[in-house]
Parts: C-alpha cells; sequence; structure tokens
C-alpha cells in the first residue's frame, strides 16, 4: 500500500514526493540571486574614473543602487535566462539525484 515504481528503486508516496518542494524552493533561487550576481559582474569588470582614478562602484548594495538609477530596476535581471539555465537546472537535477542515491542507500541497510 502506497508504493509506486521508480527507476532506481520501489519506495513509499512520501519518499518519492520529498524532492519536489524543496526544488521548487530551488528553482527560485536565480530570481533572488540574479541582481546579486549582475552587481559582482558589475564590480569585477568596472574600470577607474580617468579623471579621478576612483572605481564606481564600492560595494554590493551601492553597486545595485547605482545600476537601478542609472539603468533601471530590470537592468539588475540582465543576463536571467542563461543564468537561469545555469543554477536552477542544476540545484533541481543536484537534488533529485540525492534523493535517489538517499533511497538506494536506505535499501542497501
Amino acid at each position: 500500500s502506497g508504493l509506486i515504481y521508480s527507476p532506481m528503486a520501489v519506495s513509499t508516496m512520501a519518499d518519492e514526493l520529498s524532492w519536489r518542494p524543496r526544488a521548487n524552493k530551488c528553482s527560485t533561487h536565480p530570481f533572488i540571486n540574479c541582481r546579486f550576481q549582475t552587481a559582482k559582474n558589475r564590480m569585477a569588470f568596472q574600470t577607474p574614473d580617468p579623471a579621478t582614478g576612483k572605481l564606481p562602484f564600492t560595494g554590493t548594495m551601492q553597486t545595485i543602487g547605482a545600476v537601478a538609477r542609472s539603468s533601471g530596476p530590470l537592468s539588475l535581471w540582465s543576463g536571467f535566462l542563461p543564468y537561469y539555465g545555469r543554477c536552477g537546472g542544476h540545484t533541481v537535477t543536484m537534488f533529485v539525484f540525492v534523493d535517489q542515491l538517499r533511497l538506494l542507500y536506505r535499501q542497501m541497510q
């Protein structure tokens, strides 16, 4: 009762569905983190002002504010699709794989 087919094992419905809430939570990671990634990239590739020799960005929050003011808030999510493809897919796949390994380990005991 409550058993379903899994490619790696026969498990209970609760075990089989346990990765879905975590995968959903982790797939939102790129939406939240992309603006910080954009700020990090802007800081990494900044060049000093030729007149003063100072760098335009001094910290993450200052960079986010300056970019939002100068280019608009949506510019903080530039490059979102490649970032989502890299982070979202990897994170979800990792959690599915870890859960399947956990199920296999439980069966071997």
